[in-house]
């Protein structure tokens, strides 16, 4: 069986430092720190295929499959948050959302926006013109489905998914449900152990974990997050870590993040405050305080 990771943490932090004056490692440091994760999880589960799927190489099967999908349906809603598809016609900011014990609450705003109000906004310029829905992936499919409702509940005619990678399951779920939609994965695969994203086993990295929010499905302000390890999530229900493992596994990865924060701060000439993060990890302080010192403080 494969595990599957999505690499996503230097194109993410890329887009961070932008405009906040800090500095990125190079390719190497992120291949070496992919390396790492990679034997660790290879030591979490023995037996298992562990898969690295490449930023470029994701964005590549979506971009050749959103070039056939929009030939016939030129509009474009993105589902990805802006990591993969750079320029869609429009975005729809949904995430699942857990409250701040950790429980699942539903499908979410990324936003301030609600979901219904983002929709309405996208429903007075599309009309009755069918668009493509893109994502990164699916791993079940109930995520898409449910948006795929939403969207017909509202009069917006879903012509065609693209996924950049997708397993059976989720695949025949859509299908079975939306039989007339064109479903497109750049990836398919028959079976996988788990699928997690690179980002979200490093605290503080934008989009890393689980979206914490209220009962009202928006985001707690300022954004904040549950990572895949200890203290902060549930690597065991989230990604797949046995039980015995996620006291090793969470301890590993916080090194890591560490690591990784500290030459960000050493090529910045700066340090990385709390408050600078733009997903705090639950139960991190907002101020500015080192968010280094913070993650070295945990039990």
């Amino acid at each position: 069986m494969q595990y599957l990771v999505t690499s996503d943490v230097q194109e993410l932090l890329t887009k961070w430092v932008s405009d906040r004056g800090f500095v990125v490692p190079q390719k190497g440091f992120f291949l070496q720190m992919q390396g790492s994760l990679k034997k660790e999880l290879q030591r979490c589960l023995p037996g298992e295929d562990i898969k690295f799927l490449s930023y470029l190489e994701l964005r590549e099967l979506i971009n050749n499959c959103l070039s056939l999908a929009s030939l016939n349906y030129p509009s474009i809603i993105s589902l990805d948050g802006g990591v993969y598809v750079t320029n869609p016609d429009f975005r729809l900011d949904t995430s699942r959302i857990i409250n701040e014990k950790r429980e699942l609450i539903g499908l979410g705003s990324r936003t301030t926006e609600s979901i219904d109000t983002q929709i309405q906004k996208i429903l007075a310029q599309v009309q009755d013109t069918p668009i493509v829905l893109v994502d990164e992936g699916a791993y079940t499919g109930a995520g898409i489905a449910e948006v795929i409702t939403m969207l017909q509940n509202n009069c917006i005619r879903v012509q065609s998914v693209v996924w950049g990678m997708a397993t059976l399951e989720a695949y025949d779920c859509v299908k079975e449900q939306f039989p007339e939609i064109q479903l497109t994965p750049g990836l398919l695969f028959a079976s996988i152990t788990d699928w997690v994203c690179e980002r979200d086993f490093y605290p503080g990295v934008p989009l890393s974990g689980r979206l914490v929010g209220n009962e009202d499905g928006l985001p707690l302000l300022p954004e904040t997050g549950a990572p895949y390890v200890l203290p902060f999530g549930d690597p065991e229900n989230w990604a797949s870590i046995p039980k015995s493992r996620i006291d090793n596994f969470s301890t590993f990865c916080l090194k890591e993040t560490i690591s990784l924060w500290r030459e960000v701060e050493k090529l910045s000439n700066k340090t990385v405050r709390c408050c600078d993060l733009a997903r705090r990890p639950i139960g991190a302080p907002n101020n500015d305080s080192s968010f280094v010192e913070y993650l070295a403080s945990l039990p």
